[in-house]
């Protein structure tokens, strides 16, 4: 089981999906485990303006 969070916008701004992802495990009461993973859905190989990045940010949980 994992979180995932996609975050548009330059590679600096992936910290905001490590946030949002932090607080539902909060709210929902889940353990976040690692490692972590940045997947680069878009980025330099297929968009020329930063803004039109997109990263996904997987975070896997804890057993239950």
């Amino acid at each position: 089981r994992r979180l995932v969070a996609g975050q548009p916008g330059p590679y600096d701004t992936a910290y905001m999906a490590y946030r949002a992802i932090g607080e539902y495990a909060a709210q929902q009461g889940l353990k976040l485990t690692g490692p972590n993973r940045e997947m680069f859905v878009k980025g330099p190989n297929t968009e020329s303006a930063p803004a039109n990045f997109v990263t996904d940010v997987v975070v896997p949980l804890a057993a239950e």
